[in-house]
């Protein structure tokens, strides 16, 4: 029960109204239809260019299904699988790629 004149404050300042919701307006376009999904076909891969020497390391790729490697410095991509297990690659990925598992010096 109010008291203290809190019933005469809430008559003089009544709370503020909810505000309901209402159904959007209609509209004269219809929808539009939804965007089909864009589909990029994966690179074909590519062989690394001849990198001069000095400045590649040889990797023997340990496991044995076929991967695409993109060198985390240089951006080039390198190949392995168990049939072309070994691969020069820029002195620049090689550090990192040797933190893996999949790969040892050659």
């Amino acid at each position: 029960m109010p008291c203290c004149g809190q019933r005469r404050t809430t008559l003089v300042n009544p709370p503020p109204a909810v505000a309901r919701p209402s159904a959007p307006p209609p509209s004269a376009a219809p929808p539009a239809a939804p965007k089909p999904a864009v589909v990029h076909a994966p690179a074909a891969p590519v062989d690394p260019p001849m990198l001069p020497a000095g400045s590649s390391v040889t990797l023997r790729y340990l496991e044995r299904s076929r991967i695409l490697v993109r060198g985390p410095a240089t951006g080039r991509q390198y190949e392995f699988s168990a049939a072309d297990a070994v691969r020069p690659v820029a002195a620049a990925d090689a550090e990192t790629l040797l933190r893996t598992r999949f790969f040892r010096r050659a």
